[in-house]
């Protein structure tokens, strides 16, 4: 196997390495080989993301494992102020992405406990062919992945010191993310490594003022147990 050029970028623009691929795709089989050639655990591309960030957003445990054991950093921010722990708390992904005038039919997997799951195909519209009607055109398909995964690659990053009280660009928390998908496990997890749930986003809204007025209704109720004492940021 030709494993030359583990340091190397695809494009000088984006700074991904061969270890961002393999990880954004979940071939840990291939992050094994590019670790093993010491490739750079922490190198950034030009919007901050680490591999480790790729791993979160692929959803792979395993991957997110490996890169922490040779010493990512789990604290690392990209651009909007993300660090891997934001991205790992299940979020709308693009499993693919289409060119304007392709189409294409998803099915969920018929596998008991599949990774992704579709939720919605994106379109945009343009005129038909004798511009008396819309053409619907598919650009992508929206998905989100199963908690399980999710909830493995939070503990781990929990246990690797990452901020459970880090902000976003937004002044997000994970809590303020895991309340917005009603992640009540996710939430149990950050909140037992010392989460903030007095800490208040960009709009001035806490997890639990997101919680009520989206009607999360099992981490609203999750958060209004907490006492007073814990809710102070």
């Amino acid at each position: 196997m030709m494993v030359s050029g583990v340091y190397k970028t695809d494009s000088q623009s984006s700074k991904w390495t061969p270890l961002h691929i393999a990880a954004r795709w979940d071939r840990k089989e291939v992050v094994e080989v590019l670790l093993a050639h010491k490739a750079d655990v922490n190198a950034c591309t030009s919007e901050g993301m680490s591999p480790l960030h790729m791993a979160a957003l692929a959803r792979s445990p395993e991957i997110v494992n490996l890169l922490l054991a040779a010493g990512a950093k789990a604290d690392v921010k990209g651009r909007w102020g993300q660090t891997p722990l934001h991205l790992a708390i299940g979020d709308f992904n693009w499993l693919y992405r289409l060119k304007p005038d392709a189409f294409i039919t998803v099915q969920n997997s018929k596998r008991p406990n599949p990774k992704w799951y579709i939720v919605g195909t994106v379109f945009s519209c343009t005129d038909g062919p004798n511009h008396d009607s819309l053409a619907p055109k598919a650009i992508g398909i929206a998905c989100y992945t199963n908690y399980a995964d999710d909830e493995k690659i939070v503990s781990s990053l929990l246990d690797a010191k990452a901020n459970p009280n880090s902000t976003d660009s937004g002044g997000s928390t994970p809590l303020h993310k895991a309340v917005w998908l009603d992640a009540v496990g996710i939430a149990k997890l950050l909140l037992d490594h010392k989460a903030a749930p007095g800490i208040k986003d960009a709009k001035g809204k806490t997890p639990l003022d997101c919680a009520t007025e989206q009607k999360k209704l099992k981490t609203a109720k999750l958060l209004r147990g907490i006492s007073r004492d814990q809710v102070r940021p």
